[in-house]
């Protein structure tokens, strides 16, 4: 039982970081008197099975959620390839985004400034976008990016992989006149970014979508 303990879940009191803490080292304590072989382990593997990811309760899994996927697409994209990925590749941006995003996550919370009406109030361009749209019998599924917090991140990769060639063809159609649209139309282009945007897509559709819809149906009969 001490072995296959590896996540916790609690709230976001004080409190709960340091009982992790001292749970951890209890845990790590008993480990070698448990697990049969564990002097034999490496030491990458001894860790892997002593780490403990700590998620918080309630809606705010899938905050946490979002995070370790941000992180781990941001160390697949570092592994995939040793170059710059999408927009990174061009000059002008060598200094925009923060280091621990991914170039998926960057991607969705471009498209969402550059293409949701509550975006980016001088280099967005959502009525252009939702007139195409309009005009080819579709609808606009991306939400605000900022403020809708807990599914977000997964909820708008569904949307921009699914507005995949729309976008493709809206900024072929419109042009690169700002750096905003420049920055889509590279990052759109890359494989590795994509891969990631599809990835957490599927996320929502089989795993965050039916726990923030759980999560809402209780709320109606609160």
């Amino acid at each position: 039982m001490v072995k296959t303990i590896h996540n916790t879940m609690s709230d976001r009191g004080p409190t709960n970081k340091p009982y992790v803490k001292l749970f951890e080292e209890w845990r790590k304590s008993l480990l070698p008197k448990a697990l049969e072989n564990w002097e034999t382990l490496n030491e990458e593997c001894q860790q892997s099975i002593i780490d403990i990811h700590d998620f918080y309760c309630g809606l705010h899994l899938l905050t946490n959620f979002a995070d370790y996927s941000n992180k781990s697409l941001k160390k697949f994209e570092e592994i995939s390839t040793a170059e710059k990925i999408g927009m990174k590749t061009l000059s002008q941006f060598s200094n925009w985004g923060t280091r621990s995003e991914s170039a998926a996550q960057r991607l969705i919370r471009s498209c969402c400034n550059l293409l949701q009406i509550h975006g980016c109030e001088t280099a967005g361009r959502p009525q252009q976008f939702n007139a195409y749209l309009f005009e080819n019998g579709l609808k606009n599924y991306l939400v605000p990016f900022r403020g809708n917090r807990f599914n977000i991140l997964f909820q708008n990769a569904r949307a921009v992989y699914g507005h995949l060639t729309h976008i493709q063809d809206f900024i072929e159609m419109y042009g690169t006149g700002n750096n905003l649209l420049l920055s889509v139309n590279a990052d759109i282009e890359s494989k590795i970014a994509l891969a990631g945007v599809r990835a957490l897509g599927l996320v929502d559709v089989h795993i965050s979508i039916v726990h923030y819809g759980n999560f809402l149906i209780v709320m109606m009969y609160l």
